[in-house]
């Protein structure tokens, strides 16, 4: 998206300031970072009041031989982690 908006600042000058390339850019930014974190909060929310499914979640990574910070795609094989982050989005959506 930085990149489209500067150069839609070099093409039109005169429709865009350099100021609000920033403040778009930091929006952007805190948009993302935002749901993110709250799409984070809500699963580990639900994680630590359900200790029993911290548990399986906790056990089905271990044997699931992924690397050390797991990758997207590894968490793609391990099915109840992601019916545990779809069921967070579902109870507790970031964005409404």
């Amino acid at each position: 998206m930085l990149e489209h908006w500067k150069q839609v600042l070099a093409q039109y000058p005169d429709k865009m300031e350099e100021n609000e390339l920033y403040g778009m850019t930091n929006m952007a930014i805190g948009a993302g970072a935002d749901t993110i974190s709250a799409s984070l909060q809500a699963l580990f929310y639900y994680l630590i009041r359900y200790p029993q499914h911290y548990a399986v979640v906790k056990a089905e990574v271990r044997s699931a031989n992924t690397s050390k910070a797991i990758a997207f795609s590894e968490t793609q094989n391990v099915p109840f982690l992601q019916a545990c982050i779809k069921e967070a989005q579902r109870m507790h959506p970031a964005v409404a």
